[in-house]
């Protein structure tokens, strides 16, 4: 794979392949106000418009994973969690780090321009994509790790491809500490996520009905097979096996359930070969998590903006009128530009009735906000059926 000429000039710019550099922390304890700054700029970098977590935000979630998540238990006290997925260009171009390098220059930039390690800025990122996206978790992040430009063994050591076993999974999270259950908690992280590469003619589709929101549709969409996602193989792997299935399913529809798991078991992974000497929390740093959000947790058979059962009227936006009302739910998405809002969608009723703009961002909501009284805290049961693992 060849690498942009933008990233091996940023790479070529870091530390020699042999060398580490030590980010300290201060001597005190306390996290260095820098990163609060840094947080600030994350926030710019990571929300869209719409209050939603973008694919900048996506990506460093996912190059959280990449970098620790090539530890395992032969490496002892290195690797891991170093930054060399973006300080080697070995590890960067490899294959299962495609789509990774956009991220790598903007985030290996941000490190340089404040003095912090590129292996701190990386897990930081992850944390704060994960609470930028709505309904995210704070995920405790400490701050002192080792950067190294020597590249993690290229020895398999993330999941290799989108049909893998669960067997070859669960083992492989084995050898980094983590049980089934782990597993079924960390890949709901694909609630965010879009897939490129696995099926280039579908590039873009998402892995759950709201990738802008980090909930538990994700579980839901797999297990039922929703169709208008894209579900890798080796997801309904780990969503039917007897080890990792039973916690994937109690998920669905339980979000404070798993952003409790998650959170934890994210912060035990972006520690993977870290010495804990010098190490210091920076989790306050973060921006503050939001927990309500419009669309959040939609029914499986209801599509944004047409959701099931009734809702109160939503606040006035920006958007264009509310469309419809669902069946028994509140007025639709309001459109961009124009005057709008959500209105009272009665069943199967007119639209919603224009309302007067809204300033900020968030007025492009238009009628989104009634959507939010009716989905936000709808959930689905768990169903006991195993997913069966046939394409």
């Amino acid at each position: 794979m060849r690498i942009s000429s933008t990233l091996a000039v940023a790479l070529a710019t870091t530390v020699s392949e042999a060398s580490v550099v030590h980010r300290a922390a201060d001597a005190g304890g306390v996290c260095p106000p820098i990163w609060t700054q840094i947080s600030k700029q994350l926030t710019t970098m990571f929300v869209s418009a719409d209050g939603q977590c973008n694919h900048d935000a996506r990506t460093a979630i996912r190059a959280a994973f990449h970098d620790c998540g090539t530890w395992n238990q032969a490496q002892g006290p290195r690797g891991g969690c170093d930054g060399s997925l973006f300080l080697s260009a070995e590890e960067n171009a490899r294959v299962e780090n495609r789509g990774l390098q956009d991220i790598a220059v903007k985030l290996t930039a941000l490190a340089r321009s404040s003095g912090v390690g590129v292996a701190d800025m990386i897990a930081f990122a992850g944390a704060h994509g994960t609470v930028s996206c709505p309904l995210g978790p704070t995920v405790k992040t400490m701050i002192g790790r080792i950067d190294s430009a020597r590249p993690a063994p290229n020895e398999g050591l993330l999941p290799g491809n989108s049909s893998e076993s669960a067997d070859s999974i669960i083992s492989l999270f084995a050898d980094k500490g983590f049980s089934a259950p782990d597993v079924a908690a960390l890949i709901g992280a694909h609630s965010s996520a879009q897939q490129f590469f696995v099926d280039p003619t579908r590039a873009g589709q998402a892995q759950d009905r709201t990738p802008g929101i980090w909930d538990v549709d994700y579980y839901a969409d797999t297990v039922s097979r929703t169709p208008s996602v894209f579900t890798f193989q080796s997801d309904m792997n780990i969503a039917s096996d007897p080890r990792s299935g039973p916690t994937f399913k109690s998920f669905i529809g339980q979000q404070v359930n798993w952003n409790k798991a998650f959170a934890d078991t994210f912060s035990r992974m972006m520690l993977l070969g870290v010495q804990a000497n010098g190490l210091v929390d920076c989790t306050s740093a973060l921006p503050p998590p939001r927990d309500n959000f419009p669309g959040a947790n939609l029914p499986v058979n209801a599509a944004p903006g047409a959701p099931s059962g009734g809702g109160s009227s939503g606040s006035s936006g920006s958007g264009a009128s509310g469309g419809s009302g669902g069946s028994g739910g509140s007025g639709g998405y309001g459109g961009y530009g124009g005057p709008g809002g959500p209105g009272k969608g009665a069943p199967g009723g007119p639209p919603g009735f224009p309302g007067g703009p809204m300033g900020g961002p968030w007025g492009m909501w238009g009628g989104r906000k009634g959507l939010a009284v009716a989905a936000r805290d709808v959930h689905v049961a768990p169903t006991p059926a195993a997913v069966s693992p046939s394409t």
